[in-house]
């Protein structure tokens, strides 16, 4: 693993990207609320320099050739994290599920359904976390990382928080 995968530079501000599911299961709507509170409370405080946040649907059809504008770009997004997962030897499985449907209307198909909440870290250079994701048999969870962003200044890891067992 790389060990400076999860650290957090306390002088550098992040740009912070926040998506969340719409028809989510019940109590997740509390909890987007909470997390776009904590993550208002760290732009206040100069943590983060930015907060964005999209809405993602309970479910995503991969296929392209059967996008709008949205779909495209939502795809493009879920493209960018699975790539920088990759690229970390992390895995945004199973937060990321992929399933086949079937309907009464349309052909079995595959559609990608995304978590209740996704947290995106950036920095000055590019990503620099996904939450939720999974490394090294170890879960850091949307809560890890806004943990890491607010004690940035007295922790070293975005790990900072305390990983849950996968």
């Amino acid at each position: 693993m790389n060990t400076d995968l999860f650290t957090l530079d306390p002088t550098e501000t992040y740009r912070v990207e926040l998506y969340v599911r719409s028809l989510a299961p019940t109590g997740a709507y509390e909890r987007q609320m909470e997390v776009l509170d904590r993550l208002e409370c760290l732009a206040e405080r100069g943590r983060v320099e930015s907060v964005s946040s999209a809405v993602w649907g309970n479910r995503i059809c991969p296929r392209t050739d059967l996008c709008d504008e949205t779909g495209h770009s939502i795809l493009e997004d879920i493209d960018r994290l699975r790539t920088w997962a990759a690229d970390h030897d992390a895995s945004l499985d199973p937060f990321f599920e992929e399933r086949e449907v079937n309907s009464l209307v349309e052909r079995a198909h595959t559609v990608i359904v995304p978590p209740v909440l996704c947290l995106a870290v950036h920095d000055g250079e590019g990503l620099r976390g996904v939450f939720p994701c999974a490394k090294d048999g170890e879960t850091y969870t949307v809560a890890d990382g806004l943990d890491a962003l607010e004690n940035a200044a007295s922790s070293d890891a975005l790990a900072g928080g305390v990983p849950t067992q996968s």
